[in-house]
């Protein structure tokens, strides 16, 4: 159960946090959850368009191409305006301190942002939804990083880890982890895999918003575990699973998912979740069929 002081405390925050995001509506959220109970003490943000424009400017050329084909399909079929209600603030019953102006960059590895992380002196770096961190900028920051990874490790590493599990009919494999980062891609140490409710009616992006909305809550409780001086748990993953990239779900798997959807011959079983569901999670537009 998440604590009571995620969103309400009277308690002197003395854990500081820095934060590495990107710019979608549920890093917005995240950082609003924060400035509830910690004293944010920097953040460094790395929008969608540069890290669309760091693709094309390192010649991955079918990335570039997957890149502007999920922007687009997400646009058409109402998968951002979905989320934009999910994360909206006026759901949110917790008041945020005002972080301080997000510093906004073109690739998280920039050479100021380890600096900038590590001259603010936090105790904890939290990330989400950026690029990978180099060694050397992992090194500068100097202190523990811990990633939010939209997927459910070590089963599915990289992106659209909900389709693909789903795709699998793997739905012991839906969640999003919270784990320490290290040089490689999502395979630092598990602190917790948050694990949402699913309904037949759902479908990737619902339990996607799902479970990172329940992984920042369950972060938060972390932080505050740490904050009073407990250990959190660090559990080394066992190497096994599969790397998704942005090119490995193509028009033609999206066709081949919605026909199997539409046909019955893909269905999904309803599984009570690992965490309770949170009333911001009952919304109306959890009821309406998948688009």
């Amino acid at each position: 159960m998440t604590s009571t002081r995620t969103e309400s405390s009277t308690q002197q925050p003395s854990l500081k946090v820095a934060l590495l995001r990107g710019d979608d509506f549920h890093n917005l959220y995240l950082e609003r959850l924060l400035g509830s109970r910690f004293e944010i003490t920097a953040v460094v943000s790395e929008p969608g368009h540069a890290q669309r424009r760091a693709i094309w400017r390192n010649r991955r050329w079918k990335d570039g191409v997957a890149a502007e084909y999920h922007r687009f399909r997400r646009s058409i079929i109402g998968k951002n305006r979905y989320r934009k209600r999910y994360f909206d603030p006026v759901h949110d019953s917790f008041s945020s301190s005002a972080a301080p102006r997000a510093l906004e960059v073109a690739d998280i590895n920039d050479p100021r942002v380890g600096s900038y992380i590590a001259a603010s002196g936090p105790d904890v770096c939290l990330i989400t939804c950026t690029t990978k961190l180099s060694e050397t900028t992992i090194r500068t920051i100097g202190v523990p990083i811990i990633n939010i990874h939209g997927g459910h490790l070590p089963d599915y590493r990289g992106c659209h880890c909900f389709f693909t599990a789903i795709n699998d009919g793997r739905f012991d494999a839906i969640g999003s982890t919270i784990h320490f980062v290290d040089a490689g891609l999502d395979t630092g140490d598990i602190i917790e895999i948050a694990r949402p409710s699913i309904r037949p009616t759902d479908d990737a992006e619902r339990l996607y918003s799902r479970a990172e909305r329940l992984a920042a809550q369950r972060l938060v409780h972390w932080l505050e575990e740490l904050e009073d001086g407990r250990p959190i748990p660090r559990t080394p993953q066992a190497f096994r699973g599969r790397l998704v990239l942005r090119r490995h779900r193509t028009p033609k798997d999206d066709i081949a998912h919605w026909l199997r959807r539409r046909s019955g011959r893909l269905q999904i079983p309803a599984v009570t979740g690992s965490l309770p569901d949170h009333p911001w999670d009952i919304q109306p537009a959890d009821d309406h069929e998948p688009t």
